[in-house]
């Protein structure tokens, strides 16, 4: 088992900090959002595009090397105030086969430990491409 740990508090009007080893990220608190620093969910998708580049990179190390994006998105509705849906698209800037993508993208997925604990609550779905050709989806 791994153990993770966080400490957060409130450092400003609807601002907070969260500390983690050695790192510290500011984000908002905000209820009406702000354009100038990540919300809760802005988090969420974070750590899922982080769960996604990781996977990526540890199970794939020469397609690491290329340029990878993620985008992610997430569908949530007012009431009661939930996230019914996450998606993604990985885009690699690679020479790699499609078939090397396809067993990529299945590998990420079954690897991706926040990836896994979210799918076990809402439906995730996501595609993985090579960048500016058609679509693997998972």
């Amino acid at each position: 088992m791994v153990r993770y740990s966080l400490s957060a508090k409130r450092t400003a009007e609807q601002g907070s900090l969260a500390k983690c080893k050695d790192a510290a990220l500011t984000f908002s608190t905000d209820p009406g959002g702000t354009l100038r620093s990540f919300g809760a969910v802005d988090l969420l998708l974070a750590s899922v595009a982080a769960c996604l580049l990781s996977s990526v990179e540890r199970h794939m190390p020469d397609i690491a090397q290329h340029e990878v994006t993620v985008d992610v998105r997430a569908l949530s509705q007012s009431y009661p105030p939930e996230i019914v849906a996450i998606s993604y698209e990985i885009e690699v800037d690679t020479d790699e086969p499609q078939m090397q993508l396809d067993r990529l993208h299945s590998v990420v997925r079954k690897h991706g430990e926040v990836v896994n604990t979210l799918a076990l609550a809402i439906p995730i779905s996501g595609t993985m491409k090579r960048r500016g050709e058609g679509i693997a989806e998972t």
